[in-house]
C-alpha cells in the first residue's frame, strides 16, 4: 500500500476529506461505485444521513449479489467431473 494521503470524496450532498493509502485509480473506481449506488433524482429532497444509509444499503446489496454469484459459480466448478479438464487439454 502507498503512504496515506488526504483525499476529498463526495458522498451525497457533502464532500469529505479522508486520509487513505489507496492510489488514485482505486479511489476513482470506488467513487464511481458510490456514485452509481447513491439515489439521484430524489437527492435534493433527502436528508444527508438518509441518503448515506440508502447508498450503504445499495452497496451491501450489490456485494451480497456478487458474493452469491461467486458462490454459485464455485459450486458449479466443484461439481464438474475432474477428468473432464484433462480431456479438454488432450
Amino acid at each position: 500500500m502507498n503512504r496515506p494521503q488526504d483525499v476529498r470524496i463526495r458522498l451525497g450532498k457533502r464532500t469529505y476529506s479522508v486520509k487513505t493509502p489507496l492510489d488514485e485509480r482505486t479511489m476513482a473506481r470506488l467513487e464511481a461505485l458510490i456514485h452509481t449506488a447513491s439515489p439521484k433524482a430524489e437527492e435534493q429532497f433527502i436528508e444527508q444521513e438518509h441518503l448515506l444509509m440508502l447508498t450503504c444499503l445499495k452497496l451491501a446489496y450489490d456485494l451480497d449479489t456478487a458474493s452469491q454469484s461467486l458462490s454459485e459459480l464455485l459450486s458449479r466448478l466443484e461439481e464438474e467431473p475432474r477428468g473432464q479438464d484433462k480431456e479438454k487439454h488432450s
